[in-house]
């Protein structure tokens, strides 16, 4: 439940806060109709997945990333949080009394 709860809320709130509409093309209605409606072997075989898609941007797309392996994506939070964050979070957000400040929290 990556996608809903996790992916999908970062976009949202992110993208609100900087005045931006987003859009999920894939999770449209309309995208989802049409693509229910092709015949399976133009959607997905054996060797790839994701075909239609796949095929669609094969001329726009560089090749080595028809030859990559599968990997995910996450926002590296804990590694932010231990690292290049850190410092802001300790002493610049929750420092000096900031979060003993009434209305804070």
């Amino acid at each position: 439940m990556v996608l809903p709860y996790d992916m999908l809320t970062k976009v949202d709130l992110m993208s609100m806060a900087n005045g931006l509409e987003v859009r999920v093309p894939f999770l449209d209605h309309e995208v989802v109709n049409f693509v229910n409606a092709l015949p399976v072997a133009s959607k997905i075989n054996a060797q790839m997945r994701k075909r239609i898609l796949q095929d669609a941007f094969r001329n726009t797309l560089p090749p080595e990333l028809y030859r990559r392996p599968k990997h995910g994506f996450e926002v590296p939070l804990l590694k932010w949080l231990r690292g290049d964050l850190r410092h802001n979070i300790e002493q610049d957000w929750l420092g000096g009394g900031v979060c003993q400040k009434p209305g804070r929290f």
